[in-house]
């Protein structure tokens, strides 16, 4: 009996393609040349199972088509046991608290854990293979749908990699968030110097949002080099299938606020908000057992829930422009993170480079924008004062 699921699937072991709730951990494996290894992760939240759906059609095609492939693609399902319940998940975010210590705890498999912590374990299990198979990093797409009306977006931990891969793709760039979360799975895999996007098709129920997270795992493969532009002669409508559903949106944007939920707290949104809904300062935006919750700044509304799980009732984000990027990815190639001590209050973290300490008070504006366009998009208070930080370079 072979009990790795890589390796069973592998030999031919049974993948579902006819269910949109599969009970494999490996959706199956297509393998070329050697090259990079592409995880395609769907169903991180068991209530999105049009990731799971895309993942096995491409692979049933690669099946189908046999190109001449460089690399491997890996289908990988995230949470099985919600997938199963219909459930975006049974007993905690699966998509929250991937930490190192967090880690270890789930592969040591305490006798208490709950329905998310062994997900977790078979996951970081899977990772783990592929880790020390590819000479490589590797490179995740993270699939995922969202409960309100949206057109299709990325979302990055913001670093040079993590660009390469998502900015290609002819929809907008989410900055920010992996940095205001609590520890979502790509900021994990980021900062052990693999690459990777999560991305956003569209709505749970909408029957473009598989076609689309189809098309960016297509466009994504040639990204990456596994294939070439000729074996893939759909690639002009892949972009247009994207460019489409994105018409009249930014480039990017980045996250400026948060608004979290607390245990069993009773939130509302207000109806009729979809992602990048640009709002003003004041407006109301839900309601919970206090009243009305107003946006606290003008911006654009992100990932407003219209679910009765999870803990993040919705985030605002302002755009940002071409040039920003372009003037951030120089100035990540300069000499000008050496500056950064010169600000006053403005500590290094001597045990990580990752991480300033700062206590000077109100961070000065022109500070704030020199570290976010060297990738310091994370702060939290760290007593006595801040820290910022940003995902491994």
């Amino acid at each position: 009996m072979v009990s790795n699921p890589l390796t069973a699937a592998r030999m031919g072991g049974p993948t579902t393609p006819n269910e949109t709730r599969p009970i494999e951990r490996i959706l199956g494996v297509h393998e070329g040349r050697p090259g990079r290894t592409i995880i395609a992760l769907g169903g991180v939240h068991g209530d999105e199972p049009a990731s799971i759906r895309a993942v096995l059609a491409v692979l049933a095609e690669l099946r189908r088509g046999q190109p001449d492939m460089t690399g491997t693609l890996v289908g990988v399902t995230g949470n099985v046991q919600a997938l199963a319940a219909n459930r975006r998940f049974i007993d905690r975010d699966l998509n929250r608290g991937w930490t190192a210590q967090s880690c270890r705890r789930a592969l040591a498999g305490p006798p208490d854990d709950n329905a998310e912590d062994t997900e977790q374990r078979e996951l970081l299990e899977v990772f783990g293979t592929l880790e020390i198979e590819s000479p490589y990093p590797l490179v995740f797409l993270d699939l995922h749908s969202t409960s309100g009306p949206a057109a299709p977006f990325s979302i990055i931990p913001d670093v040079a990699r993590n660009r390469e891969l998502a900015l290609p793709l002819p929809i907008p760039t989410v900055l920010g968030l992996e940095e205001i979360i609590d520890n979502p799975i790509l900021g994990y895999l980021t900062d052990r110097g693999h690459m990777g996007t999560a991305v956003e098709g569209g709505q749970h129920n909408d029957p473009q949002t598989q076609a689309r997270l189809e098309a960016v795992i297509w466009l994504s493969l040639l990204t990456m080099g596994c294939l070439r532009p000729q074996q893939l002669p759909e690639r002009a409508r892949y972009h247009a299938l994207l460019r489409r559903a994105a018409a009249g949106l930014p480039a990017a944007v980045r996250i400026l606020h948060r608004h979290g939920l607390g245990h069993n707290e009773h939130f509302e949104m207000e109806p009729g908000f979809d992602n990048f809904h640009r709002v003003r300062r004041g407006q109301r935006l839900a309601r919970d057992e206090h009243g009305a919750i107003e946006a606290a700044t003008d911006g654009l509304v992100m990932l407003p829930r219209y679910h009765s799980q999870g803990n993040d009732g919705f985030f605002l984000a302002k755009t940002v422009s071409r040039r920003w990027l372009a003037l951030s990815a120089v100035a990540r190639k300069s000499s000008m993170e050496h500056l950064l001590p010169l600000w006053p209050g403005l500590h290094r973290d001597a045990g990580n480079p990752n991480r300033l300490q700062y206590d000077g008070g109100d961070p000065p504006a022109p500070m704030l924008r020199m570290l976010r366009l060297l990738g310091f998009h994370g702060i939290r208070y760290q007593p006595p004062g801040l820290e910022f930080f940003r995902r491994r370079p």
